[in-house]
């Protein structure tokens, strides 16, 4: 099981960080000068390089490469990183907030400080392309919000005028995609300059949770007129599963081949997990209230957390309930996602409320106390 790094902090370890991790920020700490009191994010870069965000004893949140931390950019000084990541060739790229209070990306040690020949004070939601492509949206003015790709802002999509914008992605083709807030209307997602303001002929009043499928193809979740959220594919919608009408939906996402996953809720209240046209009314023989952080591992197995018959909502992977540890009963589950060998990890609170950190593969568990 991959050991997983929760919030390390030297006064409180967190869940088992270990070996090269802890060795690499005492350095960091040591050639710095600046004491290190949590560890939020760490990445390893194809060469072996450790890169991250640490927050130091000013609660300043910045980044760090190799054994450097990005106190300024641009000659900028830095008091929160957020977003980060790495272009093909390394380059650190993300967002950070300056002391000025504007928040906005960067590119190495560029800050991106005007998007269309106009000045950012705030953008939120920046990510890239593997070429380098940036998307995101910034605030043009107070309350309207614009998408931008690049340097060029869409302040209008399909001729309408937009005010604000969630879900931005690329699709395959590296065609822009998500959502938008319309300046007339709600919210509705889009594709390139294409809006999807019907969907089977149904108006579109909100949009979530909306991705591209391996195919190209837009799914996610919309509300309808009649006030049920529904998940849709491309121009379908799923508004009922193996006859049983739904009446809202979470957590859709979709698999490497395209198949459709999530929680619908249904008439009779039962919030259950469906996998393309299926319901999921039980797991390892349980019958199943409700469901939350439902998502596909990176082998394509379902995994989750549901609410069984007695209340208690504990964890799952493919068919298999996590119901007790050592004899004791789990109460609840929370903070639960998956790592990329397939391990779950998340906190749980066992009878007596007593709470753990854990890892879980189906089989081999590792627990430890907050």
């Amino acid at each position: 099981m991959v050991e997983a790094l929760r919030r390390y902090s030297p006064e409180n370890k967190g869940i088992l960080p270990k070996g090269r991790i802890i060795e690499h920020i005492t350095n960091l700490e040591e050639i710095s000068r600046k004491k290190i009191k949590e560890v939020e994010i760490v990445h390893f870069l194809p060469n072996g390089t450790l890169i991250g965000i640490v927050r130091l004893e000013d609660f300043r949140r910045v980044a760090f490469v190799g054994n450097r931390l990005l106190e300024e950019i641009g000659g900028n000084k830095v008091k929160i990183t957020y977003d980060i990541d790495t272009l093909p060739d390394g380059t650190l790229v993300g967002n950070v907030r300056l002391e000025d209070g504007r928040a906005i990306p960067f590119v190495g040690n560029k800050l991106l400080e005007e998007i269309g020949g106009k000045k950012v004070k705030i953008a939120e939601y920046t990510h890239f392309k593997h070429d380098g492509t940036l998307t995101g949206v910034v605030e043009l003015e107070k309350d309207r919000w614009v998408p931008f790709v690049d340097n060029q802002l869409l302040e209008e999509i399909g001729g309408k005028k937009i005010e604000n914008a969630k879900y931005l992605h690329f699709q395959p083709d590296g065609t822009l995609a998500g959502v938008v807030k319309l300046e007339v209307g709600g919210w509705v997602p889009f594709v390139d300059n294409k809006l999807l303001q019907k969907i089977e002929g149904k108006w579109v009043e909100d949009a979530e949770y909306v991705h591209s499928r391996p195919d190209g193809t837009l799914a996610g979740t919309v509300l309808l007129e009649d006030g049920r959220w529904v998940p849709f594919v491309d121009n379908t919608l799923l508004e009922e599963i193996e006859g049983k009408r739904v009446k809202n939906a979470k957590y859709v996402h979709s698999r490497p081949d395209g198949t459709l996953a999530g929680m619908v809720k249904l008439e009779d209240g039962r919030g259950v997990p469906f996998v393309g046209n299926k319901l999921l009314e039980e797991i390892g023989g349980k019958s199943i209230k409700d469901a939350k952080s439902i998502h596909f591992q990176p082998d394509g197995t379902l995994a989750g957390v549901v609410k069984l018959e007695d209340g208690r909502m504990v964890p799952f992977i493919g068919d298999t309930l996590l119901e007790e540890i050592e004899g004791r009963k789990i109460e609840y589950t929370s903070d639960f996602y998956s790592l990329p060998d397939c391990t779950v990890t998340g906190s749980i609170a066992l009878e007596g409320d007593e709470w753990f950190y854990f890892l879980w593969d189906g089989k081999n568990l590792k627990k430890q106390p907050f």
